[in-house]
């Protein structure tokens, strides 16, 4: 029973680390995304609130998805009030 304990806690806070790490995803509209193949769909999803870019203005797009910010996204989506518009 002590093992089941010990393993549901480390869970837990591996679960909270992941909801609650800093992820670079707060920042005004990216500068650039200009000419991007995903221009659209990144301004669209910057719209409804799904993300955002990096605190220097920019966003990245080539950049590889860190497990924090997919978990942020995934969160704002599917909580997310617009997200049907």
């Amino acid at each position: 029973m002590n093992k089941k304990v010990g393993k549901m806690t480390l869970s837990m806070a591996l679960a909270a680390v992941l909801a609650f790490a800093p992820a670079q995803a707060f920042a005004a509209p990216a500068t650039d995304i200009s000419g991007h193949w995903a221009e659209k769909v990144i301004t669209q999803w910057q719209e409804k609130g799904l993300i955002s870019g990096y605190e220097d203005g920019t966003f990245k797009p080539d950049n590889s998805v860190t497990r924090a910010e997919f978990v942020i996204m995934l969160n704002k989506a599917l909580v997310s009030p617009r997200r049907g518009t």
